[in-house]
């Protein structure tokens, strides 16, 4: 019911967007120029009160467009560019929230002329202009005050500024955000939520204080302890969570929360005075923010809940670290946090934190190189079995209940996050123990870097282990079976995740067609890992006739001789030589610098990339995608077929 009555709130945003065209006609033939908008997302839905107030704001902008963004036809054609200018009006759903684009190819914004205006009408002095960067010279036009217009017209501005539309969003609990680029054109986001009535939250607390923090902006919560022990890196409290660097944040040292009292205060130090003491209990909130994390430690989790947003006092409306208010149900009253004010207020710098994470990647990356050990999780499928699975395949674990699978035909799926994805369980594809009881409570094991999204069944999550392995390939053997070792004196079958996927679902993760004449060929593949060397060797074997294994960039170096290749496929993280330096050197041989080189690595691949361009390496690809090294394969070969006919 509670579902149906919010959807009753909804309204597509072609209610107000349908009117724009024909005031960008009547604006082109009263400013004598040629423009064409374009409109997209007009069954987006938002709450009817947001709606209702984006009107004024969107024919604002959009009369600025055509005013100042778009020139005239003779201006356009003098810069090389089309006589018809060209608007766009956009709207999509961007992580929980509604994302509306107004961008047009216009003239742009001129830094120095904004900067210039600002401090001749004092809203700037010339110190401040001076130490802005281009990004904070543009929300210039959104100071109060602000205005380029030389007159008041009845067009766009009417004599009013930016700053009544940037009021106006930030009133419906919106953002404002522009991009520009001279002489190319701008682009302004507005960022809003689906409703103003209510939102899903999660109730944290620090020093007896409850908070709320909208959970669009929740990825997950780490409880502190453990493993999960933070520390201190060059003066900054990080905490190493899975294959990411996490800056950490505490909640009570950012509001300056009394211990004693439990009275907040907006906090105006800087970040160099937040205690650098690292917290060692209580949680983490993984937050997200433009596509970047940090972490705010909370001293009490309490639960989700749907909370009504109510805005902010007059007391408290020039707090940059709230973003409203909720009443809760014993009547007291909880402060609803802006993620964006929070990491501002405490100075978060996300480059210095890029930095932490690329030196201890390259540590781990060197660790990683010098050890035979494999990162292995356990787990039990209701029995006897112990099964495991490299955890650097698994991109989360869920944990479920029964009721929250959904039945479909022959089929179980789940919905995670709004996507519904398959569930697989191992007995109905793998000659394993079928399990007598199925317990009320589930894990899901759902594998990063697959081409459908699916999720393996276990019934119990043991551990996880760092041991070397000495993987049998023959004793056990079927469908989704890699292997089986001795862990802990235990017999363990290893999972062949990818060769489960295609036994469950054939026409998605079987590769295509392969050429005949490729079987004519012989590659050599450098892997280190014992479980991926067996996987893409038995992956590469069902395109080329001979592929030869190396462990390494020595091994494989000395390999090179022993006959002729047509393509090499290397792993960047290798013990002794890496395939870096190994991809170097065969390209400086005379003998072997014509040969496709294909290298991968199971992780960050901005890393990598354009170190892989500058040791001329042909395609770079992350692991555990078969289709795409299908694809690149392919590619690769069939731009060095003549290549492949002579053999090196």
């Amino acid at each position: 019911m509670h579902e149906r009555v919010m959807q009753t709130r909804l309204q597509p945003l072609g209610i107000i967007f349908a009117k724009f065209n024909r005031i960008i006609r009547d604006l082109s033939n009263k400013l004598g120029k040629e423009i064409r908008l374009d409109i997209e997302g007009e069954d987006v839905e938002l709450d009817k009160s947001i709606v209702e107030s984006l009107s004024d704001p969107l024919t604002h902008l959009i009369r600025n467009t055509a005013d100042h963004g778009i020139e005239t036809p003779d201006e356009r054609e003098a810069a090389g560019k089309p006589r018809e200018g060209y608007a766009r009006l956009a709207a999509r759903h961007v992580g929980g929230q509604v994302l509306i684009e107004i961008k047009d190819d216009g003239r742009g914004l001129d830094t120095e002329k904004l900067k210039r205006k600002a401090v001749s009408k004092g809203i700037l002095t010339q110190e401040e202009s001076d130490a802005m960067t281009e990004r904070q010279a543009f929300n210039i036009i959104l100071m109060p005050g602000f205005s380029t217009a030389e007159q008041v017209s009845d067009v766009s501005g009417r004599g009013v500024g930016m700053d009544v539309v940037r009021s106006n969003i930030e009133n419906l609990g919106g953002t404002v955000d522009i991009e520009s680029e001279l002489g190319r054109g701008t682009i302004i986001s507005l960022r809003l939520p689906l409703t103003l009535a209510i939102i899903p939250a999660m109730i944290v607390g620090a020093e007896g204080r409850r908070f709320a923090i909208p959970q669009v902006n929740l990825e997950e919560v780490v409880r502190l302890g453990g493993k999960n022990k933070p520390e201190i890196v060059r003066g900054t409290r990080v905490l190493r969570l899975r294959d990411t660097l996490l800056t950490l944040l505490d909640l009570a040292e950012v509001l300056e929360i009394d211990s004693e009292t439990g009275v907040a205060e907006v906090a105006e130090a800087s970040a160099d005075d937040v205690k650098k003491d690292v917290p060692e209990e209580g949680f983490v909130l993984v937050l997200n923010l433009d596509n970047k994390q940090y972490g705010l430690v909370v001293t009490e989790l309490f639960d989700s809940e749907e909370i009504a947003v109510k805005p902010m006092s007059t007391y408290t409306k020039d707090a940059g670290c709230y973003s409203g208010v909720t009443i809760m149900g014993d009547g007291k009253v909880a402060m609803i946090l802006d993620v964006a004010g929070i990491a501002t207020i405490a100075n978060l710098d996300f480059g210095e934190v890029e930095t932490l994470a690329e030196e201890r990647e390259a540590e781990e990356s060197a660790a990683l190189r010098s050890s035979d050990s494999e990162s292995l999780l356990l787990f039990r499928n209701e029995g006897f079995e112990l099964f495991a699975i490299n955890l650097s395949t698994v991109a989360r674990i869920e944990k479920i209940k029964v009721s929250d699978i959904e039945n479909v035909g022959s089929g179980e799926y789940l919905n995670l996050g709004g996507k519904s994805i398959q569930l697989i369980r191992m007995h109905h594809y793998m000659p394993v123990a079928h399990p007598e009881n199925t317990p009320e409570e589930l894990y899901v094991l759902i594998p990063k870097l697959v081409a459908k999204p699916m999720g393996i069944i276990a019934t119990k999550i043991v551990d996880t282990v760092e041991t070397s392995v000495d993987l049998d390939l023959k004793t056990i053997t079927g469908t989704g079976i890699l292997g089986s070792t001795f862990i802990n004196d235990s017999l363990v079958l290893l999972i062949d995740i990818y060769n489960l996927f295609e036994a469950v679902d054939p026409e998605v993760f079987q590769v295509g067609y392969i050429e005949e004449t490729y079987k004519s060929l012989r590659v050599m593949m450098v892997e280190h890992n014992v479980f991926f060397r067996r996987i893409q060797k038995a992956f590469l074997e069902q395109i080329f006739g001979e592929v030869v294994v190396a462990r390494n960039g020595v091994e494989a170096w000395e390999k090179l001789n022993d006959g002729d290749y047509h393509m090499i496929f290397t792993e960047i993280e290798l013990p002794d030589m890496d395939g870096l330096e190994f991809a170097a050197r065969v390209r400086n041989s005379d003998k072997y610098k014509h040969l496709p080189i294909i290298a991968s690595a199971s992780r960050n691949e901005a890393l990598y990339e354009s170190k892989c361009q500058e040791v001329g390496v042909d395609r770079f690809i992350m692991k555990f995608n078969k289709q795409l090294l299908h694809q690149t394969v392919m590619g690769t070969l069939e731009s060095k077929t003549p290549l492949l006919e002579q053999g090196v």
